[in-house]
């Protein structure tokens, strides 16, 4: 093995167990040495530093997410639990659940229109009757103009919803790579 492929296997095996290592890591490869970069600030730091090397981006974070669930690694994604497609109102609504903590349920759900309340209900229903005595975590994907939202949900006591919104960042950092094609139709993925 070249000298460089054992610092990028070192590193790469180092970052498996890293806390700091999250799904957009990246390790870089220089004719130096090698690196871990943790966020897009960092990220940015070391490509500005970098300008005039040759060097390769390897995408650690998602590579380790990949990774099959029985090697030590940082990364334990929670249970998948659910995964389904309801109908509510004539219209199609994507189920994905994970078993984050023991009695409780987060569900993911996606349609091609933002939910009402007599939606919300359908899915809280839905994923009530299929995980008895559990408490649910609801929430929603929206994707508008190629942009991606997500949002908890909350409903009102006198009726109604609140949405807060949540980064897509934290949430492929706690779900991992099973979020990563969530609400896309099989049909229309590009090739």
């Amino acid at each position: 093995m070249e000298p460089w492929q054992s610092l990028a296997v070192n590193a790469a095996r180092d970052a498996a167990r890293d806390p700091a290592t999250k799904m957009d890591s990246i390790l870089w490869i220089t004719p130096e040495g090698v690196e871990v970069t943790n966020d897009f600030g960092a990220h940015t730091a070391f490509v500005l530093a970098h300008q005039r090397t040759n060097f390769v981006a390897v995408p650690i974070g998602e590579w380790i997410a990949e990774l099959p669930p029985n090697l030590e690694t940082i990364f334990h994604w929670p249970r998948k639990i659910l995964d389904t497609t309801i109908t509510v109102q004539d219209t199609e609504i994507s189920l994905l659940a994970f078993s984050t903590i023991p009695q409780q349920v987060t569900v993911f759900a996606t349609s091609r229109a933002a939910f009402d309340d007599t939606t919300y209900q359908k899915v809280r229903q839905h994923a009530s009757s299929q995980h008895p005595g559990s408490a649910l975590r609801i929430i929603e994907h929206q994707t508008k103009g190629g942009r991606s939202h997500w949002a908890e949900l909350y409903d009102l006591p006198d009726g109604g919803l609140i949405r807060r919104p949540l980064d897509d960042i934290s949430l492929r950092n706690e779900y991992g790579p099973q979020l990563k094609h969530f609400g896309r139709r099989p049909d229309r993925e590009t090739k």
